[in-house]
């Protein structure tokens, strides 16, 4: 798994033409807003060592803004998934991975308990799926995960309509994009169309935007009909 995989057909969460707008309009202080920044460079380019740092950085983080925890866990998550592409041995890049996994499984069970309770927020159950979704979709088939991270795609999307959730464009032209992508795979033509009109409606890169339209004109690599 690459870590420009979270990149190579949309942003992750903020891309850096959000840079004008002002951090508290995602709920975040001034340095949760610098450290996303930074796991946005990580996640294009990374070595081991930024990666390092930004986990450390959100650890901190999850020391001064407690409630927010398991927010910061599933950043660190997709950072431990990143570390396998540093890796050349299977092995390693499996144990990552598997820690990852480990990771998201056990922020979801806070979150289902949190949920029993009542406590749990939009925002958080989105976030778990969205990271999720962009995470597990790049691990290697015989992990058998791409069923989990396309319904944590179909479950992350729908948050955002019933919910109405602020969500940057730049975060979600690239996620409608990536889901697009996947069901356009799956040979799921009119899903696919729908995902890739939705992407259109947020923020796409030039590169983007022409792989949306192609999805959209049915010239992808399927070439499939639309009907």
């Amino acid at each position: 798994m690459k870590a420009t995989s979270f990149l190579c057909i949309a942003g992750l969460l903020i891309a850096s033409q959000a840079m004008s707008r002002t951090y508290e309009e995602y709920d975040m202080t001034e340095k949760e807003y610098k450290v996303q920044m930074d796991f946005v460079k990580t996640a294009t380019d990374s070595t081991l060592e930024d990666i390092d740092r930004v986990v450390a950085s959100y650890k901190d983080l999850a020391e001064q803004r407690p409630a927010k925890k398991l927010n910061f866990d599933l950043r660190i998550a997709a950072l431990t998934a990143m570390r396998a592409d540093h890796y050349f041995l299977p092995n390693k890049k499996i144990a990552f991975l598997n820690e990852a996994i480990r990771i998201f499984d056990n922020v979801e069970r806070k979150i289902e308990k949190q949920d029993k309770l009542k406590k749990a927020t939009v925002n958080l159950q989105y976030e778990f799926h969205f990271y999720r979704a962009r995470t597990l979709i790049e691990v290697p088939s015989f992990l058998d995960k791409r069923s989990t991270a396309m319904a944590d795609f179909a479950t992350a999307s729908q948050l955002v309509e019933t919910e109405q959730l602020h969500r940057p464009k730049e975060e979600l032209g690239g996620f409608y994009l990536k889901y697009a992508s996947e069901l356009q795979e799956d040979e799921r033509a009119i899903k696919a169309v729908q995902f890739a009109k939705k992407s259109m409606g947020q923020f796409l890169t030039k590169e983007e935007l022409e792989a949306a339209r192609e999805i959209i004109t049915n010239k992808g690599e399927k070439g499939w009909s639309l009907f």
